[in-house]
């Protein structure tokens, strides 16, 4: 067998990506049905039992190749109305050709003829219902070589037709019609008679990159924007002519053949396409906005690529019927295909996707642009499933964006972001995506959240954003900013408190629904200190409610902290912002339900922290790790007065009412300093009584003001 490379066949360019498939096609259909393809890195290779040199397939393309029978009478400036002058000069010579290679096409031309003459429609291009019947007519009269072609540029559907974007809306973009030009380049290349030493040297260099000189001006279309012309086309003038290898169209729209659509058999979504790797554009890696670049393009496609070598079937197979889903749903969006691709949802033994997106270059023209090459993992990517929390939310999101005319540009752009984040997660498993992943959605849950009030209610908007668990230990970067903002997230209220998500959006406990009546939310402030204060403060006002009139900060920590990353808090020796936007982010998550998290505690660093910062921690303790007065099952009470004694920077009064507190709550200890200077800020001090511990930090504590461990353990 031999191995024949076409290097003519990059997946780097769109047309050279159909080029490959159309050569495929034309060899297994019309010479060797057993020929097999793959890509080797950028290049289609063939692999043949029939032909033994590269030369045998030039020979076969020059002298034996039959084109498909490819016309668009339902578009204007086809050739088939008399206003179509030099098109319709062109089916002439077509027509008139005696060779036999064209036979097929000149019967299908003809019978399209007829066709027109009964529907008395070869005058001018025909209204949108005399197109619709035309359409139908054709598809249900003319032989299949034929329909194939109207599979390929369209779907049939019962209230419209649905478009493949490579074929642009119906076989053409803007003014060039696919068919015309494929009949032109024919022509050009001498198939209508025998083919010349040029058109040889046109071959040779479309199958194995040969240089050669002289191609012909004319349109390349949207598939090679390397070689279409115009302004700015070229570094050392102003503009050049778009020129064309005759046998590079002919190969490169008998590829698109491939993507004829099964769309009776189909799963069409609200939003999706009957075509196979072809979605919606979702803007990812520009600064455009959602709405303008969606407007700008028409679709994008994931062009898959194989190593193992396959025949025509199975191809064919994979254009016609592949798809990639998402938990048993058709993607419809980019970041849904990337999902899929890492999520090893799409057909099987795909090392790879070429993905081209169709952007509107001007007047109703476009380019297919390479977006990226994204590799197929080996393995499933971790932590995808945390993906399938966000789809309800991401759906309504977007239907608010394209459904809202005035919704901000920054929503538009969070939007935008988190999907640009989500691509890259799939495409690389860097965990700074996921990371950023969570931060975004927390500013994009705060946006919302501003506007929950004012929305209309005749109109879609997403509902309040809840996350798993999972989310937590996924997205650990390893920082002390984290540590510190899920500490605060994780924070259990105790009774008739509120979560720590209620003081920053006006949610519902659950977390569930907006509230468009009531108010809890505190006044934003971007310093981290100061919301936790007047967190700090709601809580002990909260909990004064309860059953037994006492006070606490909440129930229990999910991630209480260490004696280091408290002391860090206390010394501000962290990034405040990002913190934040970590608590914006992990907030988020419903808690309820959380396996609260234990992690080892740093033996190598000592603890550095005086004793009245431990007399005045001793009070303010979740209930889990409160201590507990001796001979009772009642926690030591809470000393209200001391966060706003803090803040005063009255230290010695606030020092001498927890020593009291704990002294009359049989827990004695040496005497404090009477004048207390602390080395932190008020602020600082203040906000740190509503953080978590952990048992050891507590223990820590203790030890620090000479409180045994028997004491409290026994109380």
């Amino acid at each position: 067998m031999k191995e024949i490379t076409l290097e003519g066949c990059s997946a780097e360019n769109l047309m050279g990506y159909l080029k490959a498939l159309g050569i495929f096609r034309i060899v297994a259909g019309q010479k060797e049905p057993t020929i097999k393809a793959r890509w080797k890195g950028q290049h289609f290779c063939l692999l043949s039992e029939e032909m033994s040199s590269p030369e045998e397939l030039r020979e076969f393309l020059l002298n034996k190749y039959k084109p498909s029978p490819i016309a668009s009478p339902w578009n204007g400036g086809s050739g088939f109305y008399k206003s179509d002058i030099s098109a319709r000069k062109n089916i002439q010579t077509l027509l008139e050709s005696s060779r036999e290679r064209l036979s097929n096409y000149q019967a299908v031309i003809r019978k399209i003829h007829r066709i027109q003459e009964e529907l008395e429609i070869s005058e001018k291009k025909p209204d949108d219902n005399l197109k619709s019947l035309l359409i139908s007519t054709l598809r249900a009269r003319m032989p299949d070589d034929f329909i194939r072609w109207i599979d390929s540029a369209m779907a049939l559907l019962s209230t419209r037709q649905d478009y493949l974007p490579l074929l642009g809306s119906g076989g053409n973009d803007g003014r060039m019609d696919f068919a015309k030009s494929f009949i032109d380049n024919l022509l050009l290349a001498d198939i209508h008679e025998t083919p010349d030493a040029t058109s040889q040297k046109w071959l040779a260099a479309s199958l194995f990159a040969t240089p050669v000189n002289r191609l012909k001006k004319g349109p390349v279309g949207q598939f090679y924007p390397g070689r279409r012309g115009g302004a700015n086309a070229i570094s050392t003038g102003y503009e050049r002519d778009s020129v064309v290898n005759p046998w590079d169209y002919l190969f490169n729209l008998e590829g698109t053949l491939m993507f004829s659509s099964a769309v009776t058999k189909k799963y069409l979504s609200e939003e999706g396409s009957s075509f196979a790797f072809t979605i919606r554009h979702i803007p990812l890696g520009t600064t455009e906005s959602v709405s303008g670049q969606d407007a700008q393009s028409r679709g994008e496609i994931w062009l898959p690529a194989w190593q193992r070598w396959a025949g025509i079937e199975e191809v064919t197979h994979l254009f016609q019927e592949g798809r990639a889903e998402v938990k048993q749903h058709l993607v419809t969006t980019t970041s849904d295909f990337a999902r899929a691709v890492a999520g090893l949802q799409v057909d099987r033994g795909l090392e790879s996707f070429y993905r081209f997106s169709f952007f509107e270059r001007h007047g109703q023209s476009h380019l297919a642009v390479l977006q990226d090459h994204f590799k197929v993992p080996d393995r499933e990517i971790k932590h995808l499933d945390l993906f399938d929390e966000l789809d309800i939310w991401l759906n309504r999101y977007r239907r608010y964006l394209s459904g809202n005319k005035t919704a901000s540009e920054q929503k538009k752009r969070l939007y935008q972001k988190i999907e640009n984040l989500l691509y890259n997660y799939c495409k690389t498993e860097k965990n700074r995506y996921l990371t950023q992943l969570l931060i975004e959605l927390g500013e994009a849950e705060q946006n919302l959240a501003r506007s929950a009030s004012k929305r209309d209610p005749n109109k879609i908007f997403p509902s309040p954003l809840s996350l798993s668990a999972a989310w937590a230990p996924a997205c650990y970067d390893g920082s002390v900013e984290y540590r510190i903002a899920l500490s605060i997230a994780s924070l259990l209220p105790a009774q008739n408190q509120k979560p720590i998500r209620c003081y920053f959006e006006n949610v519902s406990e659950n977390g569930r629904s907006w509230l468009t009546e009531e108010k809890n939310t505190i006044t934003h402030s971007s310093n981290l200190y100061v919301n936790l204060n007047e967190i700090l403060r709601r809580r002990l006002l909260e909990s004064e409610k309860s059953h037994d009139g006492g006070y606490a900060i909440g129930q229990k920590g999910g991630y209480p902290l260490s004696h280091v990353d408290f002391q860090q808090f206390l010394e501000g020796n962290f990034h405040k912002e990002k913190t934040l936007q970590f608590l914006y982010g992990l907030m988020l998550i419903n808690w309820t339900s959380f396996p609260f998290i234990t992690s080892k505690d740093p033996s190598d660093i000592p603890f550095l922290l005086s004793s009245e910062i431990a007399a005045l921690k001793l009070l303010f303790l979740t209930d889990d790790t409160r201590l507990v007065i001796p001979d009772t099952e009642k926690h030591v009470p809470i000393e209200t007065s001391v966060p706003s004694l803090l803040l005063a920077h009255n230290y010695r009064r606030a020092l001498d009412l927890c020593r009291r507190r704990l002294s009359y709550s049989g827990y004695p200890f040496p005497s404090l300093e009477k004048d207390f200077t602390p080395a932190y800020r008020a602020q600082n001090m203040t906000s740190s009584l509503l953080l978590p511990l952990k048992r050891t930090t507590v223990d820590l504590f203790c030890k620090k003001l000479h409180i045994k461990k028997q004491q409290y353990q026994e109380a």
